[in-house]
């Protein structure tokens, strides 16, 4: 039998993002490490951003007109778009973009699993 879901189950989650070496180049990102609270969304409450969607467990909107679909999915920037599992679009006008996908910088995108873009 399977236990239903209560709002005590999505606790918030604390994440630090640390710089990540960029695979095309091997040089650091030079970004400094980020810290993010990530709500449970269990009533939507992680949608914050003005007009920001956020579907899934700790799927996250922060930004204005962002985009968060799928299980701990942030989207923290202006009209920023996180599609996936663990998924980070991080800035304004991004995209990530597949499981694990992370893009960090303005008018940028990160296609594919496990992808980085700055």
């Amino acid at each position: 039998m399977q236990r239903i879901k209560r709002q005590r189950d999505f606790a918030d989650e604390t994440w630090t993002l640390t710089p990540k070496e960029c695979p095309a180049s091997g040089t650091s990102t030079g970004t400094p490490a980020t810290t993010l609270t990530l709500k449970g969304n269990f009533n939507n409450e992680a949608a914050v951003g003005e007009r920001a969607v956020a579907v899934g467990p700790w799927a996250n909107g922060i930004g204005a007109r962002s985009v968060a679909l799928g299980g701990r999915a942030v989207s923290n920037g202006m009209q920023a778009i996180a599609l996936g599992q663990a998924t980070f679009a991080n800035g304004e006008n991004t995209l990530a973009l597949g499981s694990y996908a992370s893009v960090h910088g303005e008018n940028s995108l990160a296609i594919g699993t496990d992808t980085f873009c700055r």
